[in-house]
């Protein structure tokens, strides 16, 4: 070790000159190596080794109770959910039902009735729309070919009239 020792480079830093103490040490050669002291060691705390143990239970229990609180929240949320929509539902079918009653007792008409009477020429007015969309449609399919037509016959316009696009 020693003839390599000029070789040993670590870090970027030689290697000490002094490699006794390293090689020739016990097992707690980082210890005594540095300053010569020895290693202390504590004495073994039975209260602390209890409340360690303890508070690795209590991890453990919450870790538990984290991952059941995951699988069941999603399940407690969706019948929270159903419940307030069901309760809403029921309110509003109450609600429904004073209605009914009291325009049962002025006489207008069943649950559900507006009040809104059939359009007197209903199929007329339907008749009407269809063939008026039919025509738009057709025109829509016609539209470019309309529109090429039409700048043709502004480009024929310009070549027989000059003057017209000059503006004089």
């Amino acid at each position: 070790m020693t003839l390599s020792l000029p070789s040993i480079s670590i870090n970027g830093l030689d290697a000490p000159a002094d490699v006794h103490p390293f090689l020739h040490s016990s097992s707690s050669s980082f210890s005594t190596a540095g300053g010569g002291g020895e290693e202390e060691f504590e004495a073994y705390d039975r209260k602390l080794h209890d409340r360690v143990s303890a508070l690795y239970a209590e991890l453990e229990r919450e870790t538990l109770r984290v991952a059941q609180l995951r699988r069941e929240a999603p399940g407690r949320a969706r019948r929270a959910f159903e419940e307030a929509l069901r309760s809403e539902g029921e309110g509003d079918e109450r609600i429904l039902r004073e209605l009914g009653r009291k325009r049962g007792e002025e006489g207008v008409g069943q649950v559900g009735d507006l009040g809104v009477r059939e359009l007197e020429r209903g199929e007329e007015v339907a008749r009407g729309y269809e063939e008026g969309v039919g025509m738009l449609m057709g025109l829509q399919s016609k539209l470019p070919a309309i529109a090429h037509k039409l700048t043709r016959a502004h480009d024929a316009l310009d070549y027989v009239e000059p003057e017209r696009t000059t503006g004089s």
